[in-house]
């Protein structure tokens, strides 16, 4: 657990107090992980020549044991509930599936190809997390692949799987999305056209320090809802709107190379901050961003591609820009950078 100092006025000593006999002197930020259960009052003192014996603030600081399920794909000895890695499950799906709400699913080096299931609808999903628990890997997106299925020739299709599907309050973390597809018939909106990488049910599914490339949807070829951050986005396409990403929210991510057929090759109706565009493109319009609210954001050599009139804005188009920085973005009508 992260921690910070607050002190006004002089100080010429602080120390903090963890309640379990570490204690550390003189650090405006403290990091701290306690070994056992309970509740533990953290104290911050700070001293100086008018307060020799200190003031203080507490927090109290309450540490829970959370059970961990595990999986790995050279397991040899695969046992439910897979609760050790020497009976961890060979594919992510078997570990969440015996896991209860609340659990961590703790994931091993690989690249997860095998396993998943049909959570709503007919779509396939490598992974399908129907509960709010976490998936996080050990070493991260370099190390730890889930891959769905792209059908050779027409890639969306009614044999295509998705990367992953989360329910609300579900959080995926360290991973790298690759090779997803999703149905190609259907309403656009529905769960089983968007999002080839990543379906979320909702904002408070997140998806975070991950890698999503080479995916394909209708809407939302990387990702369809939710909140990511600390993301990369790179090379998804779709063939109809926000082929990195569509709906949801983006912290702190890169989206690059990503492309859309009819409008917002990187992004639409969605809401960026701190997020960098780079190279994405879409016919007509849009090619970073589609009726998107972006926010300290940086647009990069995005290009809108068709020819008519609705072929505008090539770095964002019909969104809401503050404090960003458009760099050589270019449309064939109107509005290189936003139109």
């Amino acid at each position: 657990m992260s921690f910070t100092a607050l002190i006004e006025g002089r100080t010429t000593a602080s120390a903090w107090d963890f309640a379990d006999g570490v204690t550390v002197s003189n650090r405006p930020y403290a990091t701290h992980a306690w070994a056992v259960p309970g509740d533990y009052a953290v104290v911050l003192r700070a001293y100086n020549a008018s307060a020799p014996a200190g003031v203080n603030a507490t927090v109290t600081v309450h540490v829970v044991m959370q059970p961990v399920h595990y999986a790995a794909i050279a397991s040899a000895n695969p046992v439910p509930p897979y609760t050790s890695w020497a009976t961890a499950a060979t594919n992510i799906q078997d570990a969440v599936d015996a896991a209860v709400p609340g659990v961590l699913v703790l994931v091993g080096n690989g690249v997860y190809a095998t396993g998943g299931r049909a959570l709503v609808g007919t779509l396939t999903n490598r992974v399908a997390v129907d509960k709010p628990l976490t998936v996080r890997s050990v070493n991260g997106s370099q190390f730890t692949v889930i891959k769905g299925y792209q059908v050779p020739g027409t890639t969306n299709s009614d044999d295509a799987i998705r990367c992953v599907y989360l329910a609300n309050g579900a959080i995926l973390s360290g991973f790298t999305l690759t090779n997803g597809a999703t149905l190609n018939a259907g309403y656009y909106d529905s769960h089983g056209r968007s999002g080839g990488g990543v379906w979320c049910e909702s904002g408070a599914t997140v998806v975070s320090n991950c890698v999503v490339a080479g995916n394909s949807a209708s809407r939302g070829g990387g990702a369809a809802w939710g909140t990511l951050s600390n993301c990369k986005l790179a090379g998804n396409s779709a063939d109809e709107s926000g082929g990195g990403a569509y709906g949801g929210v983006m912290n702190n991510c890169t989206l690059a190379g990503n492309s859309a057929d009819f409008w917002g090759g990187r992004a639409r109706v969605s809401t960026l901050n701190n997020c960098t565009l780079i190279g994405n493109s879409a016919n007509p319009g849009g090619g970073g961003a589609m009726e998107c609210t972006l926010q300290n954001c940086t647009l990069t050599g995005n290009r809108s591609t068709g020819t008519d009139q609705g072929d505008v804005g090539g770095g964002a188009a019909h969104s809401t820009l503050n404090n960003c920085t458009l760099i050589g973005n270019s449309a064939r009508n109107s509005g290189g950078g936003g139109g």
